[in-house]
């Protein structure tokens, strides 16, 4: 049996951890799509030269000032979802999807990683790393590219 302290020091490093996998995999893509799309690398680094400049780090007063960047992680989150499968739901009432009946309390489990490519909503493009799909013409964030969420995507 676990001691309490063993216990605490189980749940600090669970704490610690959690999330480390997730982090390290969304900045392992960004590091390939940076490298991937190097014009997009350009126009996030001039973005944020222009209203952070080299001498402070970023606040959260600098978030409305980098739509690019906001875009950017929007079109990451979309691309690579940390989990293409969203939390199963069960269903409170019979229903029909596409021509398959589901009846009431049928456990169904959206795919994310195919929702988030779906082209009658975020263009014809979706496989390719374009962060402006969420920019208006004037380069600023565009209303929702649907009603999805607030986040523009899925995941």
């Amino acid at each position: 049996m676990f001691s309490s302290d063993h216990l605490l020091i189980l749940l600090v490093f669970l704490h610690s951890v959690a999330g480390a996998d997730t982090t390290s995999a969304m900045m392992a893509f960004w590091t390939l799509a940076m490298l991937a799309y190097p014009e997009t690398q350009v126009r996030v680094h001039a973005e944020f030269d222009a209203v952070v400049g080299r001498a402070r780090l970023p606040t959260l007063a600098d978030y409305q000032h980098l739509p690019y960047i906001r875009a950017m992680v929007k079109e990451l989150l979309r691309r690579r979802p940390i989990v293409p499968l969203i939390t199963p739901h069960r269903s409170t009432q019979d229903d029909w999807y596409e021509g398959m009946f589901l009846p009431k309390g049928t456990i169904c489990i959206a795919d994310a990683w195919h929702m988030n490519r779906d082209p009658e909503i975020f263009g014809k493009n979706t496989e390719d790393f374009d962060p402006t799909r969420y920019l208006d013409p004037h380069g600023e964030m565009a209303p929702d590219v649907s009603e999805l969420k607030k986040d523009s995507h899925f995941s």
